[in-house]
């Protein structure tokens, strides 16, 4: 989606999280010192609270400790389901066609969770 001139970048991300179908986070230990992902994440947690939609893919590149996860964090983590990014190329195949899976999922049906079996 196209920012839009003379927005503010806060302005922008509602505007382009509120046209989305799908809400992507890729999650790692460096998403969570950006602060600007973590509006990111709040809002897309606001958003599914509001609108009852389950559009919301959650993508873990790496493992985050607890003790590094914010509270918004760990919730999404316990209510989402979230797919993991293998570190084993062998693997990544199966990756992606789960995360297609979830998006078709998403697209057909908002409010229901999908199965990644």
């Amino acid at each position: 989606m196209p920012l839009m001139v003379g927005l503010s970048i806060l302005e922008n991300i509602v505007s382009c999280m509120d046209r989305s179908r799908s809400i992507m986070l890729i999650l790692s230990q460096r998403f969570l010192l950006s602060q600007w992902c973590q509006f990111e994440m709040h809002l897309a947690q606001h958003r599914l609270l509001e609108t009852r939609r389950e559009d919301l893919t959650l993508i873990l590149l790496e493992d985050i400790p607890r003790r590094l996860r914010p509270n918004t964090l760990h919730y999404l983590m316990l209510t989402k389901t979230y797919i993991v990014w293998p570190k084993d190329e062998a693997e990544r195949p199966i990756f992606w066609k789960r995360l297609k899976k979830t998006l078709i999922a998403q697209k057909a049906k908002p409010t229901e969770n999908v199965s990644l079996a």
